[in-house]
């Protein structure tokens, strides 16, 4: 995906990775779950643009960039569910 969309592997403020970090700083940390899991099954290459046109491609450059990778296609999300108390 990273060579589809250029920002696709920069962090972003609350990622999973940082996560619970940044729940400490706040609280009392209770729990932390961390997951990857396969969430997003794309089927074919016109729901892989629609995918594409969600990450803010224009509708003829995700059309394009559909056309460079093999579908189906699934897409793993990175999640952390964190307990917390103040």
């Amino acid at each position: 995906m990273a060579s589809l969309l250029p920002r696709w592997c920069e962090p972003l403020t609350f990622d999973a990775e940082d996560a619970a970090d940044q729940l400490g700083r706040v609280f009392d940390v209770v729990g932390i779950e961390r997951w990857d899991r396969p969430m997003i099954h794309l089927a074919d290459r016109a729901a892989l643009a629609h995918f594409l046109r969600g990450r803010g491609l224009s509708e003829e450059d995700a059309r394009r960039a559909a056309h460079r990778l093999e579908t189906p296609l699934t897409v793993t999300k990175r999640r952390m569910t964190g307990w917390a108390r103040k």
